[in-house]
């Protein structure tokens, strides 16, 4: 009887704890990401985003700072895809975003001007909303 109270203790704790991690984990992959944005390395940004929407998947700002790193690098299906999820999600920010984006797509000969713009918008907005 006591090993099986031990046991039913132990697997409480730790999934508690392993709750408590996720959620920190996530933070933290938020935050590594941004600081790698900011520094022009998108790649290993994506790596830090792939990992926290693993466990948060409609967390709205890892949404949008991946979408703005698949802008960077030119790959603007990917971009308007997460920026379709962190609109379904709630966020304004990425409402804006994506209109500024569908329209600039149809401008095809402005496009440089275009992702000048939206890169202003971005370095506007970079910090969570609220």
């Amino acid at each position: 009887m006591r090993s099986i109270f031990l046991s039913l203790s132990f697997m409480l704790i730790s999934g508690a704890l392993l709750g408590q991690d996720l959620l920190i984990g996530v933070d933290y992959h938020y935050q590594k990401a941004d600081s790698l944005y900011e520094v022009g390395n998108y790649e290993e940004a994506l790596v830090h985003l792939r990992k926290g929407l693993l466990t948060s998947k409609n967390d709205a700002d890892l949404n949008v700072l991946r979408a703005k790193c698949h802008l960077k690098l030119n790959e603007i299906s990917l971009a308007q895809k997460y920026l379709r999820r962190a609109s379904r999600i709630g966020s304004y920010k990425a409402d804006k975003m994506l209109d500024s984006l569908e329209s600039g797509s149809r401008r095809t000969e402005a496009s440089e001007q275009f992702k000048e713009e939206l890169e202003e918008y971005l370095n506007r907005t970079k910090y969570h909303e609220d």
